[in-house]
């Protein structure tokens, strides 16, 4: 997860500006104090993309947060999908790398139902076992931790119980050959 430390404004900082973002563009993958907030929500190329709260943002595992809108080598947005591949392109990563594969698709028509695709309510179920697995797994070793601390606790008790009583019996005989 990521930490609590406060983001800043993307746009701001562009011009040494130093603004708490309040909510994060998934689209632009850029940070927004509420001034720019509102003014990206106004322009018609970006009125209509998605928006995350600052606490959301914080509340996604690194994997999400290390995933990217926008081809790396080109720094375009992905906008095809190649099945050949199992990857998203931008349409001059498709020019240079993909020209001869065959299964390209649209990648809005490839997310389009994902979130309620079948794979997915599977994976969240999955999920969700594996997670109160996980939870009796801890709770199950916690018990055995407190039982096998009790039984050390027994044990060193024994341990001194039988010392004192050998000491005791040992004092005896050393006692019994020293008078005789």
């Amino acid at each position: 997860m990521t930490s609590s430390v406060s983001q800043l404004c993307t746009l701001c900082q562009e011009d040494d500006v130093s603004i708490a973002a309040l909510t994060w563009c998934t689209d632009c993958e850029t940070f927004l104090c509420s001034d720019c907030d509102r003014y990206h929500g106004r322009i018609k190329s970006t009125k209509h993309h998605k928006m995350l709260s600052i606490e959301d943002y914080c509340q996604l595992p690194e994997f999400i947060l290390q995933t990217r809108n926008r081809c790396r080598e080109h720094d375009k947005k992905y906008k095809l999908y190649c099945s050949f591949h199992a990857c998203a392109c931008c349409f001059q990563c498709f020019t240079e790398s993909h020209p001869n594969c065959k299964e390209i698709k649209q990648l809005s028509d490839v997310l389009k139902n994902v979130k309620s695709s079948a794979s997915v309510s599977r994976l969240e179920s999955d999920l969700s076992d594996l997670k109160e697995n996980f939870e009796n797994i801890t709770r199950s070793l916690q018990e055995r931790i407190t039982v096998m601390q009790n039984q050390k606790v027994s044990a060193l008790k024994e341990i001194k119980r039988s010392r004192k009583s050998i000491n005791e019996y040992l004092d005896k005989i050393e006692q019994k050959w020293s008078t005789t």
